[in-house]
């Protein structure tokens, strides 16, 4: 049974101590990313997310933390990222999209601020829209088709990749130099007001598919992945050109 907490930060302190306990002075930072750090944890619905920066000594025995992601996996704590200051810096040109996803809503529970001095170059970033993009409408395409059609199958498939597509926007408005919102609501509205080829209704239908607000029938369910295929076929057209 999950033992999630009522408030985020109520876990923060045995955390920390848990990842002490196991690295000692090679534990250099715990970072708080993810909707909990937009304030946004809902107990029982969130997965609370983590980056646990440790030395290069301290990586090399990374197995040490096996007992405790476990330990964490039942308080609804996804598996930590683990990360070397070294490699956040020579990573983010390779990984743009994480680091602003990360560095967009963050919160520093130990240690030192790792993320607050690193920048993003639009062209990394771009080239980066671009593969993701491009990758997910191939893998958006071969999975409907693995549906074959059946309600439950489709509902999942929106549900599983909508949240993926949220990330890739707000990638877009950094790109573009706007704000990043906390609500994914609002990530969507900015990103269609700015790029008009995207409906901003449809993908706040997306979110109310996962949410389970909406609940559409298997026709409906069909049309939707016929829109959502389209629409992410003409988001990829549009980075393609952006320069």
């Amino acid at each position: 049974m999950s033992k999630a907490p009522e408030r985020v930060e109520d876990i923060f302190e045995e955390f920390v101590e848990d990842y002490k306990s196991v690295f000692k002075e090679d534990l250099k930072s715990v970072i708080l990313f993810g909707s909990a750090a937009r304030g946004r944890y809902v107990k029982g619905r969130s997965d609370i997310n983590f980056v646990v920066v440790l030395s290069k000594e301290g990586i090399s025995r990374i197995e040490s933390a096996m007992g405790l992601v476990k330990k964490w996996h039942k308080k609804s704590v996804s598996t930590p990222l683990f990360f070397t200051p070294e490699y956040i810096t020579m990573s983010v040109d390779s990984f743009p999209l994480e680091f602003i996803n990360i560095k967009s809503f963050y919160s520093v529970i130990f240690g030192e601020d790792y993320f607050k001095d690193i920048r993003i170059e639009t062209k990394d970033l771009r080239l980066q829209l671009e593969h993701e993009l491009k990758g997910k409408l191939l893998k958006l395409r071969q999975f409907y088709l693995e549906t074959k059609g059946k309600k439950a199958a489709i509902i999942k498939l929106i549900s599983e990749s909508v949240s993926t597509f949220t990330s890739i926007f707000r990638g877009l408005l950094y790109f573009k130099g706007l704000p990043i919102p906390e609500d994914d609501y609002e990530v969507i509205t900015k990103t269609c007001d700015e790029f008009t080829e995207i409906e901003t209704e449809f993908f706040k239908k997306l979110i109310s598919i996962k949410r389970k607000e909406a609940k559409p029938s298997a026709d409906e369910a069909k049309s939707v992945m016929e829109i959502y295929i389209k629409q992410i076929s003409d988001l990829v057209d549009l980075v393609d050109k952006m320069e």
